[in-house]
Formats: structure tokens, C-alpha cells, sequence
């Protein structure tokens, strides 16, 4: 018989989301998402420039694919880095049948180019099985006031000048 090592009181996940907050709910939400291990595989910052690796071009792709999956999404300010990501998404006011929740999208983010860059790893770097892209979790914050939200662009749009301070964080 297998015993697991599992304890309820020791290993639980501790959820990011708001409790009882509509995440379907139309507004602005701040996330970042992580690489695996904080890996550096998005490209490099040159001059206080974010260079993208081929990596980083299919995150750019598909994050700026996302509006043909679902209705109710609009990009706003985003940024890649060598080891995360930034952005800012609205969800936009629809018909609530069209609505799709925050965690659906960044699930479909994650899963879409985790799946096109192990593509890539598979035939370039000649690996016989997929590798993670992306930390297990992500942060996520809901913008209220729009003073937030000019305070938070201005964080993703300056945050490639600012990578030598923050090199080793993730977020």
C-alpha cells in the first residue's frame, strides 16, 4: 500500500482570490505570472530594453491573441521579462453568458503558450518530453480607482529600467 505524504494542515494550497468577489465581474486586474524556477527564458533585458527570446515572441503572440478566444477581454499594459510576466487585463461588460472569469484566462494564457513553447523545445533542443513553462500560481490584483491604475501602468511600462534593482524577484 502507498502512503502519501500529504497532511491537509501542512500542504494546502492557499487561494489568491478575493473570497466571495465575481471574477467574471467587468473591471481592470493587474497579474503577473512567473516562469518555472524563475527561469530566464523570455529573452534578456540590453539597456534597460526587454529583448525577447523566441519564447518570449509566443507570449507576445498568444497574450495578444486572447481577445479571439474570449469575448470579454481586453488587453491593456503588459510587459515580459526575462522571468515573468505583466499585464493588465479588462473584462469587459457583456452578456453574462459570454463572461469568462479572470482564472479561465490566465489558464488558457498559460496553457497556450506553455504548449507552443514546448513545441519548440521539443524540435530544437531534441527533447523527448515537455517541460513546465510556468510557477503553479499567479498574482493578481483587482484595480479599483483609477489612480491605481495609472500608478500600475506606469510600473509595467517602467519595469525593463528598473531589472538590474529587482534581478532575482519574481514580481
Amino acid at each position: 500500500m502507498h502512503h502519501s505524504n500529504y497532511n491537509p494542515e501542512i500542504h494546502h494550497r492557499r487561494s489568491i482570490r478575493l473570497k466571495g468577489y465575481d471574477y467574471t465581474t467587468p473591471g481592470f486586474y493587474f497579474v503577473t505570472i512567473c516562469a518555472k524556477n524563475g527561469s530566464h527564458i523570455f529573452g534578456k533585458i540590453i539597456d534597460k530594453k526587454m529583448v525577447l527570446s523566441e519564447y518570449g515572441k509566443i507570449l507576445d503572440q498568444c497574450w495578444n491573441e486572447l481577445p479571439e478566444h474570449y469575448d470579454n477581454v481586453g488587453l491593456r499594459e503588459y510587459c515580459i521579462m526575462p522571468n515573468h510576466f505583466h499585464c493588465m487585463i479588462e473584462l469587459l461588460n457583456c452578456d453574462l453568458q459570454l463572461r469568462t472569469p479572470l482564472y479561465e484566462i490566465i489558464r488558457a494564457l498559460k496553457s497556450f503558450s506553455a504548449r507552443k513553447m514546448n513545441d519548440l523545445r521539443f524540435v530544437c533542443d531534441n527533447r523527448k518530453s515537455r517541460s513546465p513553462v510556468w510557477h503553479r500560481s499567479y498574482y493578481e490584483h483587482i484595480i479599483r480607482h483609477s489612480d491605481e491604475y495609472a500608478c500600475i501602468a506606469n510600473y509595467i511600462r517602467k519595469n525593463p529600467e528598473r531589472w538590474k534593482q529587482h534581478r532575482n524577484h519574481c514580481m
